[in-house]
């Protein structure tokens, strides 16, 4: 039985529909909803907060309305925005102590979260000092704690480096599937959540464009995507080792394989400083020619 169902939403403002006719429905754990800027992500959003009214349809969480039912889906939801609130002169620690006194909350699960996210550094911060990346991170943890059966995230890696997402999105994981929680979140960069998501909705200018578990797009996109400063030393370091691939620009690609894979570990270093970044899937598969 799916837990989160979209019918037929559509949301105008005066002339301009930024969500056309959308409907979907998810019963995994993890959903990723994708599009480019304007795509009308943060609107889905706000309809399933029960912040936005749609023009026409619905939005189901755990077969209750966003629109009648709100007060429920805040009972049992965490949401992460973009942009944080906080009060800003509470030190970290007390705003911790507020969570386990207003929310009956195990002071032991606490500190074990907060020991796991690496944040107690952090305890004798006030809020308002706080980098945007460091409120983000407080933020999420908050959530995570306090959501009894789900997690919204819109855009919740805007103010983190690259590193801090990886090892954000790991930790994460491993919470959420260890728990009975359920995750929406949204984002831009598909790569953030091909390795965090069960399924992934893609919407552009609005529309639903396609959605595919992410099972289905590992095993239909199986091409390494090397990125580079010297394609061509690479690209004749695999045809030495008897493997074809094909220069894109700054990209090769070539098919993925477990041979492929052991001739990208023993790359002398000289090639292997000039790579830019791999990937394991072919994005522009994925994405359809769409640009994010």
């Amino acid at each position: 039985m799916p837990w989160f169902e979209i019918h037929n939403i559509t949301k105008k403002y005066n002339e301009i529909e930024a969500l056309k006719d959308i409907s979907y429905s998810f019963d995994k754990k993890i959903l990723g909803i994708i599009g480019p800027n304007g795509a009308g992500k943060s609107t889905l959003i706000g309809i399933i907060e029960g912040l936005i009214m749609p023009t026409n349809g619905e939005i189901k969480i755990f077969g209750k309305s966003s629109i009648r039912d709100y007060l429920y889906i805040h009972s049992v939801a965490g949401f992460i925005p973009e942009k944080p609130a906080f009060y800003q002169c509470t030190y970290v620690r007390d705003f911790f102590n507020q969570l386990i006194y207003n929310f009956n909350i195990n002071e032991n699960n606490v500190k074990r979260i907060i020991n796991k996210f690496k944040i107690e550094y952090l305890m004798n911060k006030k809020l308002l000092q706080l980098s945007n990346g460091e409120a983000q991170i407080i933020w999420i943890v908050a959530s995570l704690l306090n959501s009894k059966k789900l997690i919204v995230m819109d855009e919740p890696y805007s103010n983190l480096d690259y590193w801090k997402i990886n090892k954000l999105m790991d930790i994460l994981k491993q919470e959420i599937i260890s728990s009975d929680l359920r995750v929406i979140i949204t984002t831009h960069r598909i790569d953030e959540i091909v390795d965090f998501a069960d399924e992934i909705l893609f919407i552009k200018n609005g529309k639903k464009f396609f959605s595919e578990s992410i099972d289905h797009i590992m095993n239909k996109n199986k091409v390494i995507s090397i990125f580079s400063r010297n394609v061509k030393s690479i690209s004749q370091f695999l045809n030495d080792k008897g493997i074809e691939n094909k220069i894109d620009g700054s990209k090769i690609n070539l098919e993925l394989s477990n041979k492929n894979i052991s001739a990208i570990y023993s790359m002398p270093y000289d090639i292997i400083k000039s790579i830019i970044k791999i990937e394991f899937i072919n994005i522009d598969n994925i994405l359809k020619g769409n640009d994010l």
